[in-house]
Formats: structure tokens, C-alpha cells, sequence
């Protein structure tokens, strides 16, 4: 059995592998603030900073990827592509430890 599926002109297909290459390539040298990051964990500003940005187990490894406000009106500011790689490698490590 053949079957044809016709792509529109406007669409291409490539590999889940091209995709992700593609999306890591908009992320790399974009900045965020705490808004952005919010929206992509669906966790508050005040989780995030209690179970990821002020654990000690984790300051070492986000010394690059994290600017921390200095004084009050400051804002955190992260590296997009490394602080969503932080999260995905650490996700079920930060999960749990809220958890204890």
C-alpha cells in the first residue's frame, strides 16, 4: 500500500534532531527575565527562587547562567538556552527535593 500525503509549498519536514538544533540556535545568546522563566516552568517567581535559584547544592552551577540582583529595583537576568538545560538536567533532583 502507497500513500501520498502532499506538504504544502509553505511547509518543509526534517528530523526531530534538525529541529531541536534549530531551537537551541534561537535560544543561544538570547537573555530573560523572571517573567519568561515563569511562563516556560509554570511556577511562581517566589518557587523558583526558594527550590532552584537559592539552593546552595545548585548556586555553583548557575554562577554563569544566572545574574543575581544586587540591590532592590535589580532583576535576575538568565542565559535562556543554559538556564532550560539547567532545568531540564536537574528536573526530577529540584522535584524531589521540594518534596523532603
Amino acid at each position: 500500500m502507497n500513500i501520498q500525503v502532499t506538504i504544502p509549498e509553505d511547509h518543509v519536514i526534517i528530523t526531530r534532531e534538525e529541529y531541536e538544533a534549530l531551537q537551541s540556535v534561537e535560544l543561544t545568546g538570547k537573555f530573560i527575565k523572571m517573567k519568561e522563566l515563569v511562563a516556560h516552568t509554570s511556577h511562581s517567581a517566589p518557587w523558583i527562587k526558594q527550590n532552584v535559584l537559592y539552593k546552595p547544592n545548585y548556586q555553583k552551577d548557575l554562577e554563569e547562567i544566572v545574574y543575581y540582583p544586587k540591590n532592590q529595583g535589580d532583576t535576575f537576568i538568565f542565559k535562556a538556552k543554559e538556564m532550560y538545560e539547567f532545568l531540564d538536567k536537574n528536573f526530577l533532583n529540584i522535584l524531589r527535593e521540594e518534596r523532603e
